[in-house]
This record gives structure tokens, sequence and C-alpha cells, in this order.
């Protein structure tokens, strides 16, 4: 990946590392300027949470599978949606304003139909997006359940994936649903 073209909207590395990094890298970085910082990584709070309740502790994936998820998609075309992406960095604050508000209400259908009509992208790099998507969230998904069901039917279990996991046709809602559990949401 070449250097970026926006230097002023990029986030705070410096200029020499930024080519090194892959561009999911990258694109991490940039929607993530406006989070908070925390002394303790989500991920690491939720552990720790669940371990003080006595709830087991188990992974879905490796590592490894991960990584390969992220990079399903050659680093030379995730440049191609990166490089659109950073043409209407301008529109990213109004963008994590109304997918905040889609979490906060509720409303992941909302924020995974937003997250599907890929705004800002041409058909190319939609259609990269998309395959990276699907890499990302509905294999994933599908490989995860079976041991998410699994899980379930050992005993209760706390699970924490990323939203947009749970919604949309692929995701891991409607997947318990097919293997025969009842999905509703917890009470206010």
């Amino acid at each position: 990946m070449s250097g970026p073209r926006h230097p002023a909207r990029r986030p705070g590395r410096g200029r020499p590392e930024l080519p090194r990094l892959r561009p999911w890298v990258v694109l991490a970085l940039l929607e993530g300027r406006g989070e908070i910082p925390t002394p303790v990584p989500l991920d690491e709070h939720l552990q720790r949470w669940a371990e003080q309740r006595g709830l087991r502790v188990r992974a879905l994936e490796t590592l490894e599978q991960q990584l390969a998820a992220l990079d399903c998609v050659p680093p030379q075309e995730q440049a191609l949606v990166l490089r659109q992406r950073l043409d209407r960095s301008d529109d990213w604050r109004a963008a994590a304003e109304r997918i905040l508000g889609y979490y906060r209400t509720g409303d992941l259908p909302a924020w995974f139909d937003e997250e599907l009509a890929s705004p800002g992208l041409d058909r190319q790099a939609a259609a990269l997006e998309a395959r990276a998507r699907d890499c990302l969230l509905d294999s994933r998904n599908r490989r995860w359940l079976p041991r998410l069901a699994a899980e379930l039917r050992q005993s209760g279990v706390f699970v924490a994936v990323g939203a947009l996991h749970l919604t949309g046709p692929a995701g891991l809602l409607e997947g318990l649903r097919r293997h025969g559990y009842a999905v509703y949401p917890e009470p206010p």
C-alpha cells in the first residue's frame, strides 16, 4: 500500500509506519479515531467480568482464524476500498453518530442495512467490501454456530461478539433460531 493521500486525516501514526500497515489496520485506526481510549480493552473487560461471575470463557475461534478472516481480501484490493473511504472521510463523523444511534437504540438491523449499502464506494469497491464482509461476518458466523450451539446445550453461557455478528439473515441470532433456540431481547 502506498502512503496516505490525505495526511491530515490519518490516525496518530508516523508517516514511515503507515505504508507497512495492512489496509484493514489503517481503516480500523481511522474508524476508531473518535473512540475514547480506556485502560482496559473491551475484550479483556468482558473476559474479566465473565470470570468474576464464574462463567465459562471459551473462544469461538483462534487468533490465526481471526487474522485469516481479516486478510481474506488481498491488500491491494483492500487499499482500493481504503482510498475511497479516505476520499469521503469527512462523512465518517456523521456515519459514526448514526451508527452509535443505532447501537444505543438497539436498532442493529438499521446498522446492518447501512453497512450493506456501502455508502461512498463505487461498484468495484462495494463488491470487494461485500467479499470482505462475507469473510468477516457470514463465514465466521457459519463456523461459530455449531460450537456456539454445543456450548449452549451444556448450560447457560455468556457470549460476546461484535454487534454486526448478531443481525441479518446470516447473523448468529437467526442461526440460533434455525437451530431451534428461542431468541428474544433482554428486557430493559
